[in-house]
């Protein structure tokens, strides 16, 4: 019983993020899944790499030279992390990853082949895509999926792109995706209108090829992201309102009931993750993992 751990990441509050060192060290740690980002390069090949920023990219985790995109680099050329790199935005403030203690597997932004060919296939990754142009790179990964025999034990999307998970349905429909946001608003409000029983398949689509990936809204998580984008107090009160939204444990036991997994995330303190648990979410993302397992066996101690 219980919910599982999925390390965000590969857990990114306790090694270099989305690298085969620091997906090696939450599997060891307990982690159930991983959570991967993925992008092109330059010479198309798929990358485990998550910054986005459209001017500089690359520049919180190497040396690059100011503006240098990933999508710019030859896989080749990439260059190595830092030896001191800040963690990512959803783990504790001011945050250092010392990328030295992990040998070649923690320093360089590997291949999502080479990834899949060291990381046991026995841990399924929950595969995320950014910045796709066209479709090329939906298609890359379906084949990468395919190639290294992973379709069973990867689920695959975006959370806010309707194009990649129609390109998913159209590419690979075999592959279990995620719901990306616009269909979960969906599923939300025919719940709240209480149609949602009575449409059943229709609104939930291949219910049972589908993740449901949920923010999870805890006081902690709103300081986070409001300190992150510098909210105004509206903003504050529109992210409770979201949480107040999101945060039904009625509408997650029916998802579950129709075969649909739900995935809360970023939750990184003990009430982080008390609140994922109570929701009643099969698993809990986590930067973490020891973390997590501390808190597992505080509360079966605490059921015994």
């Amino acid at each position: 019983g219980g919910s599982f751990c999925i390390a965000h990441r590969c857990g990114a509050g306790e090694g270099p993020e989305n690298t085969i060192a620091a997906a090696l060290k939450a599997a060891k740690n307990g982690a159930r899944w991983l959570q991967l980002d993925v992008m092109l390069t330059k010479d198309r090949k798929l990358v485990c790499f998550h910054d986005q920023e459209e001017e500089n990219n690359l520049q919180r985790l190497t040396d690059a030279k100011q503006g240098v995109r990933i999508c710019d680099v030859e896989f080749k050329d990439i260059p190595d992390f830092k030896e001191k790199i800040p963690a990512c935005a959803s783990c504790d403030k001011d945050q250092l990853i010392d990328t030295t203690e992990y040998g070649d597997s923690g320093k360089k932004i590997c291949s999502l082949e080479d990834f899949f060919g060291k990381v046991p296939e026995r841990v399924p990754v929950l595969l995320e895509l950014w910045m796709p142009k066209d479709d090329t790179l939906v298609k890359l990964a379906v084949e990468t999926i395919r190639k290294c025999k992973r379709v069973e034990t990867t689920v695959v999307g975006n959370p806010f792109s309707r194009k990649i998970a129609s390109d998913l349905d159209s590419y690979a429909p075999e592959i279990p995706r995620m719901y990306y946001f616009g269909e979960i608003l969906g599923i939300y409000f025919m719940y709240y209108m209480g149609i949602l029983p009575f449409l059943g398949t229709y609104a939930l689509g291949r219910g049972e090829n589908r993740i449901l990936n949920l923010p999870v809204f805890t006081s902690g998580f709103r300081d986070r992201i409001a300190h992150i984008l510098k909210a105004s107090c509206l903003s504050r009160f529109l992210l409770m309102c979201t949480s107040w939204f999101l945060y039904n444990k009625n509408l997650v036991c029916y998802l579950k009931s129709k075969g649909v997994p739900v995935f809360a995330w970023i939750l990184n303190s003990s009430e982080d993750l008390l609140a994922g648990e109570d929701l009643g979410a099969d698993g809990l993302m986590t930067d973490y993992t020891e973390r997590f397992a501390e808190f597992a066996i505080s509360e079966s101690l605490s059921a015994s």
